[in-house]
C-alpha cells in the first residue's frame, strides 16, 4: 500500500534520518511503528483509529521538531545568543560534543591579500556516523581561510568549482590563493577547486590529508538544513525531463538570517547540504541499489547575500541525474552528473554524483 495515501507524515524522509540520528532512531521510530499499524488499516480504519492516527501524527512531528531544535543547541555555528532563544529539549545522542564551528583554523599565515594557509580541524557529523566527513561538512574551514585574504567589502559570491576526492579521516592542511593554479599534480590533494568572489576575483583552494592528526570530535548534523527537504506527496513532485522538484522550507531555528548574515561559512555549507538532501532522496528511487552515495563535485553555484532569497515561500530545489553521461572513476564508484537549480540561480548548475551497490568498494573507498 501506499502511505502517503492515508497520511502526510513522511516515513521514507524520517526513516532515513534514523539512519544517522540516534534521538530520531530511539523516540521517532517507536511511535512511527504504530503509526504504521494504524495507517496499514487503510479504508478499512475506524473512527477511533483515525483519531488515534491523528494523535500519533501529531506526536511524531513534535518529537521530531524537539530532537532538531536540540540538536541547534549542540551546533554553535557563529549565533551566540540566538541559540539561547530556541525553545526545545536536548535530546543529546551519545559522543556528541559542543563545539564551535568558527573555530576550525590554527596555524593561519596569510599576507592579507594574495594567500593564505593553515591546518583545519575537521569534524565527524552524523552523516559521517563517526567514519569520515565529506561533502558540505568539509566546506566550513574552507571559506573560513579563503575569508582570510577579502578585502573590505568583498564577499564569497560563487562557488566557481568545487571537488571532494576522497572522504577525510584526518585533519587537513589547507591552501588558498587569489589566482587560478597552473595545470600540477592533484592526486595527492583530498579536495579542490575555486571560488569567485564579488570584486570577480578566482580564488583557488587546496587541501592535503593531515595523517598526523585524525578527526577526534563529532558533533550533531546542520541544524540549519534538517528539515528543510522532505519528500512528500505535498512538497515533492517528479516534473517533464527528469526534473525532481523539492519545496523548500525554512529552518526550524529562530534567528537562522542573522546567523547566517554573521557566517559566510554557514551559509556556504547550509546551501550545499540541502542540495545534498535532495540528491539522497533522489537517488533512493533512481538508485535504489546503491550502498554509498556521496557528493563528487559542484560547479557554478552562486551564494546569495541573503539566504531569505532561498527559503521564500513556495520556493523549490529542482534535481535531475544524467545517466546517459555516466563513467566509472579511477576509484570504480560511478559517477553520475546531474544538474541542479535554487530559486536564487537563473540557470542550472552542474554537478557530480558518486554511486556504488558494492559493500566492498563502499568500504574499500571509504577506509584508503
Amino acid at each position: 500500500m501506499r502511505y502517503a495515501d492515508y497520511t502526510d507524515v513522511p516515513f521514507e524522509h524520517i526513516e532515513r534520518m534514523a539512519e544517522r540520528c540516534r534521538p530520531v532512531r530511539d523516540q521517532v521510530i517507536p511511535l512511527l511503528g504504530e503509526l504504521k499499524e494504524v495507517v496499514r488499516k487503510g479504508n478499512g480504519r475506524s473512527l477511533n483509529d483515525m483519531m488515534y492516527q491523528a494523535r500519533l501524527e501529531e506526536m511524531v512531528m513534535q518529537r521530531l521538531e524537539r530532537i532538531i531544535a536540540g540538536n541547534v543547541s549542540r551546533f554553535v555555528s557563529c549565533v551566540g545568543s540566538v541559540m539561547d532563544s530556541v525553545d526545545g529539549e536536548t535530546s543529546q545522542a551519545e559522543g556528541i560534543e559542543d563545539i564551535d564551528m568558527r573555530d576550525l583554523l590554527r596555524n593561519v599565515y596569510t599576507d592579507g591579500h594574495s594567500f593564505a594557509t593553515c591546518d583545519a580541524r575537521m569534524i565527524f557529523t552524523e552523516w559521517g556516523a563517526g567514519d569520515f566527513v565529506h561533502g558540505p561538512d568539509a566546506l566550513f574551514p574552507v571559506v573560513q581561510i579563503a575569508e582570510k585574504i577579502l578585502q573590505e567589502g568583498e564577499r564569497i559570491d560563487a562557488i566557481e568549482r568545487f571537488s571532494w576526492r576522497k572522504p577525510l579521516k584526518n585533519d587537513i592542511k589547507l591552501a588558498v590563493y587569489d589566482k587560478e593554479m597552473p595545470d600540477m599534480d592533484k592526486t595527492e590533494f583530498v579536495m579542490e577547486g575555486s571560488l569567485r568572489t564579488s570584486e570577480g576575483r578566482v580564488l583557488s583552494v587546496m587541501a592535503m590529508d593531515n595523517p598526523e592528526k585524525p578527526i577526534e570530535q563529532i558533533t550533531a548534523n546542520n541544524p540549519f538544513a534538517v528539515g528543510t527537504i522532505i519528500k512528500s506527496p505535498s512538497c515533492y513532485s517528479i516534473e517533464d525531463g527528469g526534473i525532481h522538484s523539492f519545496e523548500i522550507f525554512e529552518p526550524k531555528v529562530l534567528g537562522c538570517y542573522e546567523a547566517f548574515n554573521k557566517n559566510k561559512s554557514l551559509s556556504v555549507g547550509t546551501l550545499v547540504e540541502i542540495l545534498t538532501l535532495a540528491l539522497i532522496n533522489v537517488d533512493s528511487s533512481e538508485n535504489s541499489g546503491s550502498v554509498l552515495r556521496m557528493l563528487g563535485g559542484i560547479s557554478d553555484l552562486p551564494i546569495p547575500k541573503d539566504m531569505r532569497d532561498i527559503f521564500v515561500e513556495g520556493s523549490r530545489l529542482e534535481v535531475r541525474f544524467l545517466p546517459d553521461q555516466k563513467k566509472k572513476g579511477r576509484s570504480g564508484l560511478e559517477l553520475v552528473p546531474f544538474e541542479f537549480k535554487f530559486p536564487h540561480q537563473e540557470t542550472f548548475a552542474r554537478g557530480i554524483y558518486a554511486i556504488t551497490g558494492s559493500e566492498d568498494l563502499a568500504n574499500k573507498h571509504c577506509e584508503e
